[in-house]
This record gives structure tokens, sequence and C-alpha cells, in this order.
């Protein structure tokens, strides 16, 4: 068997550090770092050269204390973020329930230890970077990572619905105390934050049965939100009537410290309202303030609003059985069956899971009959969009016009390989030149001496193609990950890159440098391993 012998890659992140002197800064540079292991690099990044340019971008930039919204330490934290939110959404609008002076030494502890945790969430905001779908890019800019996070809708609650008036010594101002519980209740809103993170939740661990995801998402909605009418209710009147002076003391729970009973006979009462059980006049019999009455009316017409919309989502989930993702699904289990069928091994099965996954990015399309229905002008203007990324990766077709760059992209051959695909054996005969669109190949001798990694923007196979000494490969090219390739037939490379002559004299020249490159390392490995069988 030959030996391989392999190079130190050139891009290795370890280069990335040279400049950081502790060893410990380095590690902790590596959780604040975009990470190959979370799922949505892979997501918003296709290749691991992409995710090491990124990594480079944001040492280079300075933006060391920036953590990225990719990176290890974010996913980690953003798990125990989920929870920390879920505890929010309970205590703070049960917060507004209690008051100052009934407040135990328990609640108080609870109430501090929450907005700690606030405060540290809200300096992680301040110091984590956003994704920008428009340009498809990262912000790690802490000036515009602040700005967007103070303007947002979060921070003025997040950091007033923190504060907690129970470690006051003495008892503040009414008035005081009714705005805090208004911004306990507002803290409310973070029931978006919590959806965010489930549905990231859920694509960490890889789940993608969108029904399910779905159910836990409605589950957390009404529960939350039922939870949140009970402590409106709850304290509406106190802080109407109390806190903000509108009327004389009433005589409500509210008073004491909510206990079990009062909230169970509230869940009632506010189920009720919520989700419709019985007519309107019904639920205001016993309701004696008029605050009471609109909370009520608001929260029936919720109600009403969130059955609607369960409704409009369920009918829209049954028409969607038809659209682009669950025919995906579908063509996933007919292969699912065809492979069980022809007792393929489990290794060849999961390499076709790889290959439709990566291909149609679980959205099923038919790309021949969308294209049957273009104009000429309009399939090359889209051609030449999917192409962009490539387009702007390859120098040599940089130097070209619009319109020819147009005409190549159109015989351009887009193709797949999975890692340890063999694109090219060297000693067979060449008929095409690839360009790589994104991934990464390993170039390999005859003899099985690895030469180069090879990445976006480059181009392989032109030595047969240019060199007329040289038909047949002399190396081996070896997809090292999933890669994207765009292949170009020898005809069409001498009817279009070949009347160019800077640019054929540019692809000649890397290709003698490449032969002569090739040679050499050909040459020393060759001596290598008969050296090697003379001391065997």
């Amino acid at each position: 068997m030959a030996h391989v012998c392999k190079l130190p890659h050139k891009d290795s992140i370890s280069s990335l550090f040279t400049g950081v002197k502790s060893k410990l800064r380095q590690r902790l540079l590596k959780y604040v770092l975009i990470s190959e292991t979370n799922p949505l690099s892979t997501k918003y990044f296709r290749s691991h050269l992409a995710i090491n340019r990124e990594k480079k971008r944001q040492v280079k930039s300075g933006y060391l204390s920036v953590i990225h919204p990719f990176s290890k330490l974010r996913e980690n934290y953003d798990k125990w973020l989920l929870f920390f939110y879920i505890w929010i959404l309970i205590f703070k609008p049960l917060e507004a329930c209690i008051l100052w002076e009934s407040s135990s030494k328990f609640v108080k502890e609870l109430s501090i230890i929450t907005m700690f945790l606030t405060w540290i969430d809200i300096v992680m905001n301040c110091f984590t970077g956003y994704y920008i779908k428009s340009n498809k890019s990262v912000e790690l800019g802490v000036k515009k990572i602040c700005k967007k996070y103070i303007f947002g809708p979060f921070f003025l609650i997040d950091s007033l619905g923190s504060i907690s008036i129970f470690t006051f010594p003495v008892k503040p101002p009414l008035i005081v105390c009714g705005i805090h519980k208004i911004f306990c209740l507002l803290r409310g809103i973070r029931i978006i934050s919590v959806l965010q993170l489930w549905v990231k939740l859920f694509s960490f661990k890889k789940y993608k049965t969108m029904t399910f995801i779905f159910t836990i998402c409605c589950l957390n909605i009404f529960g939350f939100v039922l939870h949140f009418f009970i402590c409106l209710l709850l304290s509406v009147t106190w802080i109407v009537r109390v806190d903000f002076g509108f009327g004389v003391e009433a005589d409500s729970p509210l008073k004491n410290e909510i206990s079990y009973s009062v909230y169970n006979e509230y869940l009632f009462k506010t189920s009720a309202f919520l989700l419709g059980i019985s007519l309107p006049p019904q639920y205001f019999n016993d309701i004696k303030f008029t605050e009471e009455y609109l909370t009520a009316v608001i929260i029936y017409v919720i109600g009403k609003l969130m059955v609607i919309s369960t409704w409009i989502t369920l009918v829209l989930i049954i028409l969607e059985s038809r659209s682009r993702n669950i025919k995906f699904q579908k063509v996933m289990n007919q292969l699912e069956n065809y492979m069980k069928q022809r007792h393929l091994p489990l290794g060849l099965r999961k390499r076709l899971t790889q290959h439709y996954e990566f291909k149609y990015q679980s959205n099923y399309f038919k790309v021949n009959f969308l294209n049957f229905f273009l104009t000429g002008g309009l399939k090359k203007d889209i051609d030449y969009e999917l192409c962009k990324s490539l387009i702007n990766s390859v120098s040599i077709l940089k130097e070209l016009s619009l319109n020819e760059v147009r005409d190549i992209v159109q015989v351009l051959i887009p193709e797949i390989f999975l890692p340890g695909d063999v694109i090219i054996q060297a000693g067979t005969y060449g008929d095409s030149l690839y360009f790589l669109s994104s991934g990464t190949v390993a170039v390999y001798t005859h003899s099985g001496r690895e030469i180069r990694h090879l990445q976006d923007g480059a181009y392989f196979g032109e030595l047969a193609i240019v060199l007329k000494s040289k038909s047949k490969r002399t190396a081996t090219v070896v997809a090292v990950e999933i890669s994207q390739i765009y292949r170009m037939k020898k005809s069409d490379f001498n009817r279009t890159l070949l009347k160019h002559q800077e640019v054929y004299k540019k692809i000649a020249a890397n290709a003698q440098t490449r032969l002569t490159e090739i040679s050499l390392h050909e040459e020393l490995h060759k001596k290598y391993l008969f050296e090697l069988n003379l001391l065997d």
C-alpha cells in the first residue's frame, strides 16, 4: 500500500493565534470564535475553508472580546439561557403579584439571584455578534452590537424589569412599586426568545420533525400566556387603585402573599376567559372593577385570536404537505426503502443520504421543470447568480467580461463529491477542467504522496487539458469534505477559455508549475519508498 505523507495545512487554526501569548487566552479564544461543531456554522458557512476564513477575520479584526454567534460558548450558553428565560416567564409575572410588605426572605433571595443573572445576560448580549441575512455576514463590531440591542425591544424591559424592589431597606413610594410591577409583567415579551431558543436547540439536536417543533412551541405559548394573564388579572386592580392611586384600596388577595389556592382559583377563571368556554355574561358576574372587566375582555379577545391562529396554522401545515419540504422527506423515505430493499451496506447508505441532504438542503424541487419555462437571457442571469461565489473566488474568471462569464457558466456541470470520493485518478485520460466552489480536496501523486489541499476558488485538472505532452492525469484528487464542484468539458474549454490568450497563458503557466511540483514530490516519494523497502 502506498504511504501517504500528509503536509501541514497552511490555514491551520493554530496559526491564527501566533500573536496571542497566553495559552489560557488561546483556549478561551477557541470558545468565542466560530466553531465547526456548532450546527449553525455549517448552515451559514458551507465549507471548512469558509469557517476558517471567518475565524481569521475575527482574529485579524481584533474582535477577540466579542463572542461569535456560532461559537461553542454561545451554543452552550443558549442551552442554559432557554431554561433561564423560562424561569423569567414564570417568576417575574408572579413577582408583580407580591407586595413589598408580605415578601418572604426566600422570595427576596430569588429576586436578587434573578436580577444578577439578568445583568449577566445583558452583558452577554452586548458582546455577542449577530447574523445579517441581507448580506450573509456576521456583525462583530461592539458598537453596532450594543446599538442594535439597546434600541431593540428587549434592553429597556430587561434592565428595568430586572430591578428588585424587595432589596430596598425601606418601602419605596407606591408609584415606584406600580412601575416595577408593570415592568415585571412586560418581561413576558421574552416568550419570543424562548420560542427562538427552542428552535435553535432543535437544530443543535438535529430534530427535523416540524410537527414536534410546532407542538412544543404551541404548548409554550399557551402555558406562558395563561400564566401571564393569571398574574395580570391578580395584580391589575392593586396596581391601578393602590399603587397609582386611581381609587380606594380594594379588598383583594394581593394584600397578602399569593397562595396556591388563590392562584388555582384564578387559573380556572383565566382559562375560561382565554378559551371562551362559556358565554361572556357568565365570565363577568363576579367582576367588581372596571380594570378587571377590561382585562377580562382583552384576555377573551386574545384567546379567540389564539384559537383562530392555531386553526389557520394547522390548515397551513396540511397544505404544506405538498410543499418542497415534505416532498424532500418523501424522497428521502423512498431512498431509505430503496437502500433497504437492495441491502446496501450502512456506509454506502450514509453517503447517499449525505449527498441528497447537501444537494437539496432539505428542500426538494424539480430543476429541469423550472428551467423549462425560462428564456435564454433569464436562465443565464440565474446561472450567473448561482455561480456568483465561484466567479468571485476564481482568479482567472475575474479577468473576463460579464457576458463572457455568463457564457462560461452555461457550460459548467455541477457535481457533488462526498468525503473520500476520488474526483480525478492519476493515470486516467483527462477530458475536463474542475472548479471548486465549496469544500476541500487533497492532491496526491501517482505513488500516494499528499502534495497540498485545494479549497474554495481553486481549479484543477488543467494539466491534461492544456499540456499536449500530458493527456493522462498526473495526480489523484480526493474530496476531504463535502465539496461542490463545477466541471467544464475539454470541448467547452476550447470553445470558451481558449479564445482568451491572457487567461489561457495563466492556466498554462500554472499547469507547468504544478507539473514541476508533482514531478519533484513524486521523485522524492519514490526515493523514500525505495529506502524504506531496503530497510525492511
